[in-house]
C-alpha cells in the first residue's frame, strides 16, 4: 500500500483499527458535499425560474422559464454524469483512486461555483454538466476504495455509513438553495455550496491507497485485470449484480423525481413559500433518508445472516411498499397528508441504499469493482433520474 496519510498501514505492519475509519470519515464528508452540490439546484429552481437576469431557455407567457427548461437543467447533470461514469470507472480500476477522487471533487466544486456566475440558461446548463463529470469520478471510484478498507464483516456497515451522506447532503442542498437563495439570491447558494470542495479536494490527497482485494479471496486480488469486453461478459453473467442494478434503477427513478420537483410541488400545491418548502423538504429528506439508510443497513445485515440474498429481499419489500405511497402523494391530498406520505415514501426508498450498494460491491471481483459500479451508475441514471424529472 502506498503513500502517507489517512488509510491503512504500509505492507507488513498491522493496520491500526482507527485508520480505515478515519478514511471513511473523509470519504463520507466528501459524499455529503457531493449530494449538497447536486441538489442545490432543486432548492433554488423556483428563484431561477423567475430571474429576469438569466437569459435564454424556453419561456412561458409571463416570461419565466418553463418547467421543461428546469427539468432540462436537472436532466443535463444526470445525462453527463451517467455517460462519464464508465470512463471514470475504467480509470478507477487502473490508477490510484485518491488522485481521481481529488480531481473529481475539484472539478465539481469549481463548476458549482461557476453555476452562480451564469448569465444565461446555456451557461448554467454547461456548468451543471461539468458538475456531473466531476461527481462521476467520485461515485464510481469511492465504493471500490471502501471495499478495500474493510473486510466483509464490516463492509456492509461501512457502506451504510458512507451513504448516510446522501439524505443529509441532499437536505443541505435543498436548504441552501431555498434559504440562502431567498435571503441573498439563488447565485449565492451556488457560491456557498461550491467553496468547501476546494478544501476537501486537498484533504482527499492524504488518503492512503489500499491494496486492491486485500480483504477478498487471494485469487480475486491477484487476478489479471480483464479487458472491457471480458468485464461486460462477467457482468452479464452475474445475476446478483443484475438484480441489484434493477433495484437501484427503480430507487433512483423515484428519488430523482422527488428530489427535482418536491420543493416546487410544495410551493404550488401546499401553499408554502420557497424557503419554507426548501426547509421542510430538506428536513424530511434528512430525517427519513437518515433513518431509512440506517434501518436498511441493519435489516440487510440481519437478512444476509439468514439467507444469501438477504440484501435483495430487503430491497424488494421496501420498494414494493413505497410505490402506493408515491402514487398517493401525486394526488396532492393536502399539506399535512402530503408531508406525512412523502416522509414515509422517502424512508422506504432510501432504505435500499445500504443493501443494494453492498450487494453490488460484494457480487463482483475486486479488480473490476470501479467499472462495475460505474456501469451500474450508467444504467440506473439512464432509466432513472435522467428521465424522471422531465417525465414528471
Amino acid at each position: 500500500m502506498s503513500g502517507d496519510g489517512v488509510g491503512l498501514e504500509a505492507p507488513g505492519a498491522a493496520p491500526r483499527r482507527s485508520l480505515p475509519f478515519a478514511a471513511l470519515s473523509v470519504l463520507t464528508g466528501i459524499n455529503l458535499l457531493n449530494y449538497a452540490d447536486r441538489y442545490v439546484l432543486a432548492g433554488a429552481q423556483e428563484l431561477i425560474k423567475s430571474d429576469p437576469g438569466l437569459s435564454g431557455g424556453l419561456r412561458d407567457a409571463a416570461g419565466q422559464l418553463t418547467d421543461a427548461s428546469l427539468g432540462t437543467l436537472a436532466a443535463a447533470f444526470f445525462v453527463v454524469y451517467m455517460v462519464a461514469s464508465p470512463f471514470t470507472g475504467f480509470l478507477g480500476d487502473r490508477f490510484p483512486r485518491k488522485y481521481l477522487i481529488a480531481a473529481g471533487v475539484l472539478l465539481w466544486s469549481l463548476a458549482t461555483f461557476a453555476s452562480g456566475l451564469a448569465t444565461s440558461f446555456t451557461t448554467l446548463l454547461l456548468a451543471r454538466a461539468f458538475v456531473g463529470i466531476g461527481e462521476a469520478g467520485y461515485a464510481a471510484v469511492s465504493p471500490s476504495l471502501i471495499a478495500d478498507l474493510f473486510d466483509k464483516g464490516w463492509r456492509g456497515k461501512a457502506v451504510g455509513i458512507f451513504y448516510v451522506a446522501i439524505p443529509v447532503g441532499s437536505a443541505l442542498g435543498f436548504a441552501a438553495g431555498g434559504m440562502i437563495g431567498a435571503a441573498w439570491g439563488w447565485r449565492a447558494s451556488f457560491f456557498v455550496a461550491g467553496l468547501p470542495g476546494l478544501v476537501l479536494a486537498l484533504v482527499s490527497l492524504l488518503l492512503r491507497e489500499p491494496e486492491r482485494g486485500v480483504h477478498d479471496e487471494a485469487s480475486e486480488a491477484q487476478a489479471a485485470l480483464p479487458s472491457p469486453r471480458e468485464i461486460a461478459g462477467l457482468l452479464r453473467a452475474n445475476r446478483g449484480w443484475r438484480v441489484a442494478t434493477v433495484g437501484m434503477t427503480l430507487m433512483t427513478f423515484a428519488a430523482g423525481g422527488l428530489a427535482s420537483w418536491m420543493p416546487s410541488f410544495l410551493v404550488r400545491f401546499a401553499e408554502l413559500s420557497q424557503s419554507e418548502a426548501g426547509l421542510l423538504f430538506g428536513g424530511i429528506t434528512a430525517v427519513a433518508g437518515l433513518l431509512g439508510t440506517i434501518v436498511g443497513t441493519l435489516a440487510g445485515e440481519w437478512a444476509t445472516r439468514r439467507r444469501p440474498d438477504g440484501y435483495l429481499v430487503v430491497s424488494g419489500v421496501s420498494l414494493a411498499a413505497a410505490a402506493p405511497l408515491l402514487l398517493a402523494v401525486a394526488a396532492h391530498p393536502g399539506r399535512t397528508a402530503t408531508l406525512v406520505l412523502t416522509f414515509a415514501a422517502l424512508f422506504l426508498v432510501m432504505l435500499n441504499t445500504g443493501p443494494l450498494n453492498t450487494a453490488i460491491i460484494n457480487s463482483v471481483p475486486a479488480r473490476i469493482r470501479a467499472t462495475a459500479m460505474a456501469t451500474t451508475i450508467f444504467v440506473i441514471h439512464l432509466f432513472g433520474d435522467a428521465i424522471s424529472p422531465t417525465l414528471i
